[in-house]
């Protein structure tokens, strides 16, 4: 069994602040590697300042501009290679190419060939979409045994079984089980950020989050009203579950800034759960 990557006492929910980026900048500091398989391509890059260590544990995000992502990680000083998955709109685009099995490790390989270094751990990030993806992946057991760290910002959406009553799929909440269990245990550690926006058609991340709390017979609590994030004028920090390495953060808004705003603060949540 794997020991958790991040041994976290306790985790300090970021501010999802209004966060201006851009406009699109050239990727520096490292090795950029297009990797296409079929019809999926990635872009792996490895920073400069990466390390024997450093190289075995690889983090994968799923959907945002590969120029972002890198400067998230970058921002949070982090080391390791990153692969990267932006494959256009909608969790079908994401889930879709990871359905055929083993359909990740050709990426794996190719980053193995490329640093010289066995991968020790898999470290998912996902926004929006992006979540697809890391829902299939997960439930291939060799995948899930080496995952040390998911990260969902604003990216955890599910269908209805009953849409009169908002009533969510099971199975689009069983999925998400294998994964609690093991960071309740400490075993890895997922973070769940949400946002309030409520679409008409499938359930809200909010919706999934909190029904996931439920079902493990827990209950979200009114955040913190001294903490930072809950003081931010615009998307304030209003509930929060943690049990284990399992934590939850569920943020206000209903606007587009509302949901762009969390990957535009992924780098504070990888600040927060650097290895100490």
């Amino acid at each position: 069994m794997l020991v958790a990557a991040f041994l976290v006492q306790t985790i300090v929910p970021p501010v999802m602040s209004v966060r201006e980026i851009g406009p699109p900048t050239q990727i520096t500091g490292g090795q950029t590697h297009e990797i296409i398989q079929g019809e999926i391509k990635a872009t792996l890059f490895i920073p400069d300042s990466s390390s024997a260590t450093n190289l075995e544990q690889l983090w994968i995000h799923f959907h945002t501009a590969e120029w972002f992502v890198v400067q998230e990680y970058q921002r949070a000083n982090f080391s390791h290679p990153v692969l990267i998955f932006n494959l256009g709109q909608g969790s079908t685009t994401y889930a879709r190419p990871f359905s055929q099995k083993c359909a990740l490790k050709p990426f794996l390989d190719y980053t193995i060939k490329i640093t010289e270094r066995p991968i020790s751990s898999l470290n998912f990030t996902s926004f929006s979409a992006g979540y697809g993806a890391v829902r299939i992946l997960i439930q291939d057991q060799s995948i899930l045994a080496q995952i040390r760290t998911i990260i969902l910002c604003d990216s955890s959406y599910a269908g209805f079984s009953d849409p009169a009553t908002r009533t969510i799929l099971p199975e689009h909440l069983n999925v998400w089980q294998p994964v609690i269990d093991r960071a309740v245990k400490k075993e890895l550690t997922f973070v769940m950020t949400t946002s309030e926006i409520t679409p008409d058609s499938y359930a809200g991340t909010w919706e999934v989050a909190s029904a996931l709390v439920q079902k493990n017979q827990g209950e979200m609590q009114p955040a913190n009203p001294e903490l930072s994030a809950s003081q931010d004028p615009s998307y304030p920090l209003l509930r929060t579950f943690a049990k284990g390495n399992w934590h939850v953060w569920s943020y206000a808004g209903t606007d587009a800034g509302a949901h762009t705003t969390h990957p535009r603060h992924l780098a504070d949540i990888l600040h927060q759960l650097k290895t100490k």
